[in-house]
């Protein structure tokens, strides 16, 4: 199944076909939504590409999946497939899609998007198109190259089905898949399953309710095997399912010892599944072992038959060998399962530097009511890193019911800084992203995502004649008071982390006063050093060093400095702080953070952040005295940028919105979707139209509208926001002022074109498509080929005060430290002072 961002699958039908129909489904996503607005907390960029992939593979926990992800990084909205295209590059993105068609093999491959104008966000309609394409590239010897060299494989799926979405679209032929029919065995319906994974992409606003009783999703064969009879159908209606089937159809009838094997380990594992009942698992565990013994001869055979077979019957070979190996690690699993076996490795602490060395514990339980033999716990650790066992049992070891078998080994990580971090980080973050693309350092890129394991411990276990091995990675756990066991891979981060605050620093023209900047240093280990501030993008400046230091180990060091910036020189200088240890060169300085990406609802993570700042030296006016409310909304930093501005700003929390006094305040600002996102402010809105009515300004920031429209967060009626909601995803979209004059645009700053200039991402959204005569538009701007929208900054008269609402995307200029957002939202919160 193939998606452009999380919360795109259909998360419905993957746990109807791995968790009902037991098959391996997999979902691509060609981003990890970096580019989306962040419900639940401040994570954007990188950061919020991990809580976004955390959510995705906390999905698939309930719904049975596997998940990829593609290079592509998501820059944001884009309207069409070309603008998409144009950032990541067609090939690119076909790429990627052929490379997971290569890796996973499917039978089906499933298009979330139609690649059609239907689709909206360009996003998905580029993502359909890839899908398409890549459904015929995949098995084409001469597509991607560089992919077959690899050591992938053409392969062609025998069908692609595509989503349809809205009934009005249905056709004749359509397949209706209903994926709420009641299962027994997970005791309720697929369905109800899928939305409580899918309730887990919390920072989208994505909780779903779990319905009972008959749900449909409804695809169109758009190309490959037809589906005859449609009554009942579902994905793999007509394809072969079973090993067997599935091995006989690729085979062509050839090889018949080999089919003969796969048949009878599908006879035994089908005779397993009659006879499993959950309270007696374990009579089921021989049967396993028959089909093991089955399937591990079928291996055997195929193997040997290839020396004399056609090179025209090479791939199908390789392909039956690539699921019997899959097969074979099921029904190991699914012994493991029933015998009641299971494996903990654990390290004492969540994180290790370079140089360090750990003791892990490895533990094997035998809880059911089969004897083993524990033949080895082998440890399996990263290249560079070292470990040696310090206590273990001795081989061959008898488990019988509750006993157990330990092992610790010691783990010593590289003495490399660079080396050792690399290890557990995400497998796109190990080089630094072109343009739009992830890089990664071998020839094709890796779809996982997440980091491969530090280390694993594998148990070689035999019962009877057959040998089992079961892989256990290391995590560390704790118990949190409040959520209960938290589970984590253990991380490698810097010796020392060098973080600095705030990393834009915007300096107003007419301030005398050196900029400060706060430098913390947490040391892992005792270290002597220097720390050093160097300009970027001026090379042969030497460093401007700040001091020398000695850090204890797990201390703490603030230190707040000076910048050495020249306050007559306006413009944008980008500084990175680095700590050099004594005795090194410069070249093995540390300049890196660690930013947590922590939830209950996903396996926490984190990213690597450089110590960088830039300071921008900007020619921006405030009004004098003046006093603005902040009611909180999600995902933007406007407090930030009022400070650094030197207005005096208040938070209006929901029991200062509900009973204080609004009218001490000159501007309320209210943030991002904060009437979406915060009960209490819908709620209470009234309390801000009588504020603004009493004579107050009020800046309304961008808001979703709902069901009941944007009367929610604009009180004026006849202003609508019809799908697709205006807006200018372009960030060099021409702006254009329509009352150049006005005092919205011209106290205390006059904006101009250059304004705009060096804007982030976009221009904005969730602009007026319609609005009465009192709203009266200032700017209009809209992307190539467009006509133009003039519904992104509104000002009117409400009583004896203003309303402005701006859709332009104030949110995401200002933490980047963009000048003329600042400049603009100076004049916006300035307004009531005007004179």
């Amino acid at each position: 199944m193939v998606g452009a961002h999380p919360d795109d699958e259909d998360t419905a039908l993957l746990a109807e076909l791995a968790l009902r129909h037991g098959v391996r489904a997999v979902y691509l996503s060609l981003t990890r939504g970096e580019g989306g607005q962040n419900r639940i907390g401040p994570e954007t960029g990188a950061a919020f590409g991990i809580l976004r992939t955390g959510e995705l593979l906390a999905s698939r926990m309930h719904d049975g999946a596997e998940q990829l992800l593609s290079p592509c990084v998501d820059f944001g909205y884009a309207k069409r497939a070309e603008d998409a295209f144009a950032q990541w590059g067609r090939d690119e993105v076909i790429a990627s899609v052929v490379q997971a068609i290569r890796e996973v093999q499917p039978d089906v491959l499933i298009s979330v998007w139609t690649g059609t104008a239907i689709d909206g966000h360009g996003h998905h309609r580029a993502s359909g198109i890839a899908t398409h394409e890549a459904y015929h590239l995949a098995a084409d010897t001469n597509a991607f190259p560089e992919q077959l060299q690899a050591g992938l494989e053409p392969w062609q799926a025998k069908r692609l089905l595509v989503r349809v979405r809205d009934e009005t679209h249905w056709a004749e032929g359509d397949l209706h898949i209903n994926v709420g029919q009641w299962d027994p065995i997970l005791g309720r319906s697929c369905f109800e399953v899928a939305m409580e994974g899918r309730s887990l992409h919390r920072c989208q606003n994505m909780g779903a309710l779990r319905t009972k009783g008959t749900q449909q999703v409804t695809y169109r064969v758009a190309a490959g095997a037809p589906v005859e009879h449609l009554r009942g159908a579902h994905a793999l209606t007509g394809l072969p399912i079973r090993l067997d089937a599935w091995a006989e159809a690729c085979l062509g009838g050839g090889q018949p010892t080999v089919l003969e094997a796969i048949e009878a380990a599908s006879q035994t594992l089908a005779q397993a599944w009659e006879s499993y009942h959950p309270q007696r698992p374990e009579t089921t565990a021989p049967m396993l072992l028959d089909a093991l013994r089955a399937l591990r001869r079928a291996e055997q055979m195929l193997h040997h038959a290839e020396s004399g077979a056609s090179p025209q019957s090479a791939p199908g070979r390789m392909a039956l060998g690539k699921r019997l190996q899959a097969h074979v690690q099921r029904v190991e699993a699914a012994w493991l399962q029933a015998a009641g076996i299971a494996c903990e490795v654990q390290s004492p602490q969540p994180q290790v530097v370079a140089g360090n060395g750990f003791e892990i514990e490895a533990t094997l339980l035998m809880r059911g009511a089969e004897t083993v033999s524990l033949l080895s716990l082998e440890p399996d650790v990263q290249p560079g890193w070292q470990i040696e066992c310090i206590e273990g049992p001795e081989y061959p070891l008898s488990l019988t019911e509750g006993k157990m078998a330990e092992a610790r080994f010691r783990v010593t990580a590289p003495a490399d800084e660079a080396a050792a971090l690399s290890a557990t980080l995400r497998p796109w973050l190990h080089l630094p992203s072109e343009g739009h693309l992830y890089r990664f350092p071998g020839p094709i890129p890796s779809l996982a995502p997440c980091a491969p394991p530090l280390l694993t411990v594998e148990a070689r276990l035999q019962a009877d004649d057959v040998q089992i091995s079961l892989a256990t990675p290391l995590m560390y756990r704790e118990a949190d008071p409040g959520f209960g066991e938290i589970r984590q891979p253990v991380r490698v981060i810097p010796r020392v982390m060098v973080d600095v605050s705030p990393s834009h620093i915007i300096v107003p023209s007419n301030v005398s006063q050196t900029p400060v900047a706060t430098v913390r240093l947490r040391s892992q280990t005792a270290e002597r050093g220097r720390l050093v501030l160097r300009a970027l993008g001026q090379d042969g400046q030497a460093p401007h060093v700040l001091g020398d230091y000695e850090l204890p180990a797990m201390g703490l060091r603030t230190i707040d400095q000076e910048l050495p910036i020249d306050l007559h020189a306006q413009g944008k200088r980008t500084f990175q702080v680095e700590w050099q240890r004594a005795s090194t060169t410069p070249e093995a300085s540390s300049h890196w953070s660690v930013q947590d990406v922590g939830y209950s609802h996903i396996e926490p993570g984190y990213v690597l952040v450089p110590a960088q700042l830039s300071v921008t030296v900007v020619s921006v006016d405030v009004a004098p005295d003046l006093t603005v409310g902040y009611v909180p909304g999600v995902g933007d930093a406007i407090p930030d940028a009022l400070e650094t501005l030197g207005i005096a700003t208040e938070i209006i929390d929901d029991t200062m919105l509900q009973f204080g006094n609004l009218e001490a305040f000159d501007t309320i600002v209210v943030g991002v979707r904060a009437l979406e996102t915060r009960a209490n402010v819908a709620a209470n809105r009234e309390r801000l139209w009588e504020y603004t009515r009493a004579g107050g300004t009020l800046m309304m920031q961008y808001q979703k509208p709902r069901e009941d429209g944007p009367s929610r967060f604009i009180p004026f009626p006849d202003v609508t926001m019809p799908r697709p909601v205006p807006r200018v995803s372009q960030k060099k979209a021409p702006v254009r002022l329509l009352a150049p004059d006005d005092p919205l645009l011209t106290f205390p700053n006059r904006i101009g074109p250059e304004d705009f200039d060096d804007w982030v991402q976009e221009r904005g959204l969730y602009f007026m498509a319609t609005w009465p005569e009192a709203l009266r538009p200032l700017l209009e701007s809209a992307d190539a080929g467009e006509s133009p929208h003039r519904g992104g900054l509104m000002h009117a008269r409400l009583g004896r005060g203003h309303y402005i609402y701006c859709g332009y995307a104030l949110f995401r200029q200002l933490p980047a430290g963009v000048p003329g957002a600042y400049r603009l939202l100076a004049n916006l919160v300035s307004f009531p002072l005007r004179g």
